[in-house]
């Protein structure tokens, strides 16, 4: 017993030690991926200028990166399980390296519908899942906070963005910018794709074999949280964060004031979201559906506001705006991995986070694509902040069935085994 309880200590501290290393690397993926789509809007300015396209054709980049990012979630499962999360995390490190390096020699809004949407999207849906299931993994009780830790890197977008990007792109323009991102996310990437291992207990043969994606399809509860998802990816990306540049210099900002609201959206998402996941960890110790609603609060919140911007003088409410719906925003990224593990058994997991997060994709996709289409056809992004805000609402309401109507036939949130 004393030798068991000695030999326990060094075991516990080693796991904590991996916890450390992973959740670094996911910080430091999330600020090359997430970060980027983040501060997307950033580069707007200069891509529809330089490559004199439309405000739909170029928030097209954007959101076919974020589709990317997304909607091939479920191959990641197949990978990491096949392949090892190391080496997948790696091929998504070179093909985001290579799809801004590419960007740079484009000289046309399709050309970076190639080479920022397909190849670096590919690469941030291989880097992005392979550090949320390494993460699913090791954590059990504190997992929203883990993804909330981690998430604060895809604040550093907006906010380095913000504060720096006019600076170099004066100095070196929007192709200089994307060479140099592409030399930075090769160096740290990979050498982030190292800490990327399952532990130990996951090379062990599982008692109960995990189901086909067939049968998690048919998982009513996994269709209502992937149905919430695809809302939440267009209301939560339609406007915000793409077109929150243009938003601003159509208020009447200048491009300096511009920056200074991306800044101030970049704060909220850094400041706000780790207290909300701490909150729905101690909430979903008493309640095991509550992350579930604090993520439908989250989404009400962030479709009040996107209403208010459109009933109130967006000059006067866009910074305080910005830094709410960028707390709003970045708590529900980081409460979303976790959702899908209340609804399956632990082999599933990999396979039903990647599942319902393609979902998210095709509203990620979706979202920025119309909201500049309503811009290009009404002059003006009021149309676009309402079907934002109601599809957030029915990403609420989606979520709030599987709370309050578990009755249905095959439908029922199993309670988690807290560790």
């Amino acid at each position: 017993m004393d030798d068991a309880m000695a030999a326990a200590g060094p075991l516990r501290r080693q796991t904590r030690l991996r916890q450390l290393q992973i959740v670094l690397a996911f910080w430091s993926v999330c600020v090359a991926t997430l970060g980027f789509e983040l501060s997307f809007s950033e580069f707007m300015p200069d891509l529809l200028e330089g490559l004199h396209g439309s405000r739909a054709g170029t928030a097209a980049i954007g959101s076919i990166c974020t589709g990317m990012m997304d909607l091939p979630a479920i191959l990641v499962g197949l990978l990491v399980a096949r392949f090892g999360g190391q080496c997948t995390s790696a091929a998504g490190a070179v093909l985001a390296s290579l799809g801004l390096l590419l960007a740079s020699l484009g000289s046309r809004v399709e050309h970076l519908w190639l080479s920022i949407g397909l190849v670096a999207g590919l690469g941030f849906c291989l880097l992005l899942f392979t550090a949320i299931i390494t993460v699913n993994q090791w954590f059990t009780t504190r997992l929203a906070s883990a993804h909330a830790l981690a998430n604060t890197g895809s604040s550093v977008g907006p906010l380095v963005m913000g504060l720096g990007y006019r600076s170099l792109s004066d100095a070196y323009g929007w192709r200089g910018v994307f060479v140099r991102l592409a030399v930075i996310y090769a160096a740290v990437l990979l050498l982030c794709s190292l800490a990327f291992r399952s532990p130990p207990a996951q090379h062990k043969s599982a008692e109960k074999p995990p189901r086909s994606i067939l049968e998690l399809i048919r998982m009513r509860d996994l269709q209502i949280v992937s149905l919430s998802f695809a809302f939440f990816g267009i209301g939560g990306f339609g406007v915000f964060p793409f077109h929150l540049s243009e938003l601003a210099l159509d208020a009447g900002y200048t491009e300096s004031d511009a920056d200074h609201i991306l800044v101030t959206y970049g704060l909220g998402v850094l400041l706000l979201r780790f207290p909300v996941a701490i909150s729905s960890d101690l909430i979903q110790r008493k309640l095991s559906c509550g992350r579930r609603i604090v993520f439908s609060l989250c989404a009400c919140f962030y479709a009040v506001m996107l209403i208010l911007l459109t009933a109130v003088s967006s000059k006067a409410m866009l910074p305080s705006a910005s830094f709410l719906v960028g707390g709003a925003l970045g708590a529900m990224l980081s409460l979303m991995p976790a959702l899908p593990m209340e609804s399956v058994d632990p082999p599933d997991m990999p396979m039903a986070t990647t599942l319902a997060c393609s979902c998210f994709g095709v509203g990620a996709v979706l979202g920025p694509i119309v909201a500049g289409a309503l811009f290009d056809a009404r002059g003006a992004y009021r149309l676009a902040l309402q079907l934002a805000a109601s599809s957030l609402l029915a990403s609420a309401g989606f979520l709030s069935m599987s709370i309050w109507l578990p009755r249905w036939k095959n439908f029922s949130i199993p309670r988690m085994q807290e560790a």
